[in-house]
């Protein structure tokens, strides 16, 4: 057995199902695809490991079904529960709330804008397109909005 050949091999499966260098398991995944192609040679020493389309989607297969095991076997683990713990000091020292308050008091309550902060700081956490969803707006129209609130406070904040 070729041991080049084996690695191109178990290099091409993590390719094509899309398991960078970077990932975290890369490297347990191109082990365990070496056992399982030295496994094939053990069974018939005259599988050809370039020209053997079977084998290679059986390993991409086993790949797949690895990735799945892993992705399901997580556990969740909601940040959003821990973090006003973490923040709550800080929270009242930077004195945010205020600023937010006195900034939402300048805004008309029929305005896109107060309607998009006020349901941003009730409800974090939710993507883009949930804010838009809920306020029946564009996505572009809700990111101006944002990009609007963030010059004003860059402004306010120069200010003091």
């Amino acid at each position: 057995m070729n041991i080049e050949k084996a690695m191109k091999l178990a290099g091409g499966v993590l390719s094509v199902v899309h398991v960078s260098r970077h990932h975290q398991d890369y490297q347990d995944y191109k082990q365990e695809l070496l056992i399982l192609i030295f496994n094939a040679y053990n069974e018939n020493p005259e599988v050809s490991l370039t020209e053997n389309k079977l084998l290679f989607k059986f390993l991409k297969w086993r790949l797949i079904d690895r990735l799945r095991k892993n992705t399901r076997d997580q556990e969740y683990v909601d940040v959003s529960e821990e973090l006003p713990v973490m923040v709550s000091d800080e929270w009242e020292q930077c004195n945010l709330r205020s600023m937010f308050e006195t900034y939402m008091s300048t805004l008309d309550k029929e305005d896109v804008l107060y309607q998009l902060m006020k349901l941003y700081l009730t409800t974090p956490g939710y993507l883009m397109n949930d804010y838009c969803k809920l306020l029946n707006i564009h996505r572009t129209t809700a990111r101006r909005q944002f990009d609007r609130i963030k010059e004003e406070f860059k402004v306010l904040q120069y200010d003091k």
